[in-house]
């Protein structure tokens, strides 16, 4: 898997790597997740997200799993799907082809990402 899940125990920031090491890939923007401040997302010049960057209490997730995961993604009925937390969705947000799920109502609590576009992240990229 390589590393694809980051986390600075200093600054509590994390990163997650939608796309593993084959995709080569320049980033052409960041975004701020519209729905949450602590979420950052790394677009290329094809719109495709390489990578989550997350602030402050989003990032604490990513430190539980850091180590705990052997597989980033998983296939699902839709396509690709990565959990941090079994807890259950209680909010969604589609953005690029990817679906964020959220603990908390107001999209807060990240604790997964699916890949519903999945001709847009190859499984050679992904898996």
């Amino acid at each position: 898997m390589g590393r694809r899940i980051e986390f600075d125990d200093d600054v509590k920031i994390g990163y997650v790597y939608i796309v593993n090491k084959k995709y080569k890939y320049k980033i052409d923007e960041t975004e701020e997740l519209e729905v949450n401040p602590f979420l950052n997302v790394d677009i290329d010049k094809n719109g495709i997200i390489i990578g989550i960057e997350l602030f402050e209490e989003e990032a604490l997730g990513l430190k539980e799993i850091l180590n705990n995961k052997k597989r980033m993604f998983i296939e699902s009925p839709e396509g690709y799907s990565f959990r941090m937390s079994q807890e259950e969705v209680r909010s969604k947000f589609v953005f690029r082809g990817l679906r964020f799920c959220f603990s908390n109502v107001g999209y807060k609590g990240l604790i997964g990402i699916d890949i519903i576009v999945p001709e847009n992240y190859p499984a050679k990229y992904i898996l």
